[in-house]
């Protein structure tokens, strides 16, 4: 099918149409010409979304499938085409979060969603190389986030110590405490003492972390 065919199909039917209005034959006629020009339409539409997914341009080839669907809404390969590129798009828009607000991942909780994301990932990205490049960029930032510091916390023995959101360190004159990457707030309190809070934040690959906190202003 092709559109000089159909060219020529819609002016023999102009010219029935002229000739013999009223025919069986004109409105067969115009039912295969209908039917020509909705074949052409699906076939170039089909080749539209799939030179887009072939660029791994799903989001491009989402659309256009998408349109095509309006005029084929029963066609079943339009149907599963739109499943794949919707999945691919999503999955894509999703890691590509993660990577870009990478350090959220300093969260278990964070991480481990990220985790499944990338398994869910793996069966799509032999259909997508950005997808593919981004979730070996994941992976590569979740390993590093999986390997945490040893934080050396330095008291007077008399100022209670906690982390803000993860749990208490206690009256210590020092302790190591092991911690993902990513920002913590420490708080010292101790009575007839200003209590202090201490922010740090572990970068990526650091190893090791020193610090100090003790009240030392009175109310």
């Amino acid at each position: 099918v092709d559109q000089g065919g159909l060219a020529a199909a819609r002016s023999a039917l102009r010219n029935a149409r002229a000739i013999y209005p009223g025919r069986r034959e004109t409105r067969i006629l115009a039912g295969r010409v209908s039917s020509l020009a909705s074949k052409l339409s699906l076939s170039q539409a089909l080749q539209k979304g799939d030179d887009a997914a072939r660029r791994d341009d799903w989001a491009f080839a989402l659309v256009t499938y998408q349109q095509a669907l309006v005029q084929h809404p029963d066609n079943g390969e339009l149907i599963n085409k739109i499943k794949l590129a919707r999945r691919i798009v999503s999955l894509s828009q999703t890691i590509s979060d993660y990577v870009d607000r990478h350090q959220r991942l300093s969260s278990v909780k964070v991480a481990a969603m990220a985790e499944k994301k990338l398994h869910e990932a793996a069966g799509f990205t032999a259909n997508s190389k950005t997808l593919a490049s981004k979730s070996s960029e994941l992976e590569n930032l979740l390993e590093r986030y999986n390997q945490p510091a040893d934080l050396i916390i330095r008291s007077d023995g008399n100022t209670y110590i906690a982390i803000r959101g993860l749990g208490k360190v206690g009256a210590v004159t020092q302790k190591a405490v092991r911690l993902r990457p990513g920002k913590y707030t420490l708080e010292g309190k101790r009575p007839g003492y200003k209590s202090v809070l201490f922010d740090i934040d572990i970068g990526l690959n650091q190893q090791r972390l020193e610090v100090e906190i003790i009240c030392h202003e009175r109310i």
